[in-house]
């Protein structure tokens, strides 16, 4: 399999980054790999930056990523469209009330 890379065909380097809706704000940390101090100067500057040591530790935190951003995204736009079903505190009193 080719590397992105080779398929480019630069010898520039390739660093992988998920910078969150935050980062807008600055009040996000941006996961990076590899590290390149370029690419890390930048990120640090919006809000903080997370290079991580290999390509496996990235996947994982690129998974988790977009996993909880859907997630967020789901509880902001259920209860925005359909405020009369959500659950509002002290209307459940035990696990065996959430069928």
């Amino acid at each position: 399999m080719s590397s992105p890379g080779q398929i480019l065909a630069t010898g520039a380097p390739l660093v992988r980054a998920i910078p969150l809706p935050a980062i807008r704000e600055r009040r996000s940390v941006t996961v990076t790999y590899p590290s390149h101090p370029v690419v890390d100067s930048l990120f640090e500057r919006l809000g903080g930056v997370l290079p991580v040591a290999d390509e496996a530790a990235f996947n994982v935190l690129s998974a988790l990523t977009g996993t909880l951003t859907t997630h967020y995204w789901y509880l902001a736009n259920g209860q925005r469209t359909h405020p009369h079903h959500m659950v509002r505190p002290g209307q459940l009193r035990g696990p065996d009330q959430c069928t």
